[in-house]
């Protein structure tokens, strides 16, 4: 994915490469600046999410990061009570609400098509 691309290519090894980093030209340095931007964790995957919005409204076609919706399941369920009153058997229904919107999301990117790749038999 970017996000690994990006990582790599920001690994301590890969970025005190200055001879070759030095051949990279202008053009390609802003690309992969806006690509970091694009992928930053800073204020929660802003850019990211901005981004993703995007594209499914467009219905274009995307791959979603799964990483991001792992963690945005993964906070839900820790800061979110599965039960609003469990001696009444309410469910929290805005934390299920919000977990089928997080999905939802993922199946209206499995359904945009088509990336214009040619069918393989």
């Amino acid at each position: 994915t970017v996000t690994q691309i990006i990582a790599a290519l920001g690994h301590g090894s890969i970025s005190r490469l200055t001879n070759s980093w030095a051949k990279v030209g202008a053009t390609s340095k802003r690309l992969l600046a806006r690509l970091d931007e694009l992928v930053s964790a800073r204020h929660n995957y802003r850019g990211y999410r901005q981004c993703l919005a995007a594209h499914i409204k467009a219905a274009e076609p995307v791959i979603p990061f799964i990483g991001v919706l792992l963690k945005d399941l993964t906070a839900l369920d820790e800061t979110s009570k599965n039960w609003v009153d469990p001696q009444l058997s309410l469910i929290n229904a805005e934390k299920v609400s919000t977990v089928a919107k997080l999905l939802s999301n993922v199946r209206i990117c499995q359904q945009n098509r088509p990336f214009g790749l040619p069918t393989i038999p």
